[in-house]
């Protein structure tokens, strides 16, 4: 007696679609808006601040090409499980997704380590020591992104892949603890820097509340991803929130680079004038090493004020 299978029978022990490709495609969405506020802000970085060093112009166009593709990583897998493959539903958990997490993994350290030289650019003193720790953190990071994509590639669909999340779960708890310590640590520098001036406290308070800002947002998303996928190592609702967050460290570097905006002459917001009225000003507040503060309350120190002129222009560049 013959006895025939049911083709749907396979179908049943894949994992639920709104849980896997429906977060997924939601936290897609989310990224893609993302990636387009990223393409503004280095559109807007690159046509204002022409008078930056050729190696921080080639570092932000190095982000926004691996932003893009990331992005265009993300609109193929979408495209291959959810319309190429629409009437195979067993091939929806095909492993096509293998360059995601090494591609995820750089671009999360190359915005790391922008916040990293911020850190180390304060504590000049102690360079050696910040970059003998950082940078294996970083290292590591990456490492475990890229053994993740080799995993990715040697297994045939995700429910093989769930065995080998540890590595995604290890990526984001290193990403969590370097975040935190980086943050603390600019915290701290700043609040050490406060001086007699109003005008500069109220920079540094600005810049304590951005720090605040990026590097909770980025804690809080990379929490809830260790979460979820720790809990629901099967699910996809940790994929998409890593999508996010890739993002969210891009559109911080991105913003840090632009909190610069220039003025011209004559501006009345402007403190202080050289040349011509027509001419067009960089006013540009960096943080700079400053001496470390004594138990003595010592006179407060003026702003450094350094002209540089050229034919065409007269560039001011006050460091505090």
């Amino acid at each position: 007696m013959s006895t025939s299978v049911n083709p749907l029978v396979p179908l049943l022990i894949l994992p639920a679609v709104p849980s896997t490709y429906g977060a997924l495609l939601i936290g897609i969405f989310f990224a893609l808006m993302l990636h387009g506020f990223s393409l503004h802000q280095g559109y807007h970085y690159l046509r204002t601040y022409v008078r930056d060093h050729v190696y921080l112009k080639c570092y932000v166009i190095l982000i926004l090409l691996v932003d893009t593709f990331h992005s265009v990583d993300l609109m193929v897998i979408c495209y291959g499980g959810l319309v190429s493959d629409f009437f195979k539903p067993e091939k929806l958990f095909d492993a096509t997704w293998y360059l995601l997490p090494g591609l995820t993994g750089l671009e999360i350290v190359l915005c790391q380590g922008f916040f990293a030289y911020r850190v180390y650019k304060i504590h000049h003193q102690y360079r050696y020591m910040i970059a003998a720790t950082i940078i294996p953190i970083m290292l590591a990071m990456l490492g475990f992104s890229v053994a993740a994509a080799v995993k990715a590639f040697q297994t045939s669909n995700w429910i093989e892949f769930v065995k080998d999340t540890w590595l995604i779960s290890a990526a984001l708890c290193v990403a969590l603890g370097l975040d935190t310590v980086l943050t603390i640590i600019l915290i701290v520098a700043l609040r050490r820097r406060r001086t007699a001036f109003h005008s500069t406290n109220s920079k540094l308070d600005a810049l304590i509340a951005y720090a605040i800002c990026t590097g909770l947002m980025t804690d809080v998303f990379n929490i809830l991803a260790f979460a979820f996928s720790k809990s629901s190592p099967t699910d996809m609702r940790y994929s998409a929130l890593v999508l996010v967050v890739v993002k969210v460290y891009a559109n911080s570097v991105l913003a840090a680079l632009n909190l610069r905006s220039p003025r011209r002459l004559g501006d009345p917001n402007t403190e202080h004038s050289v040349g011509n009225a027509s001419n067009v000003v960089d006013v540009a507040i960096e943080l700079a090493s400053l001496p470390k503060a004594t138990s003595r309350p010592a006179a407060p120190v003026a702003p450094r004020l350094y002209i540089h002129s050229s034919s065409n222009t007269s560039v001011i560049d006050i460091k505090v």
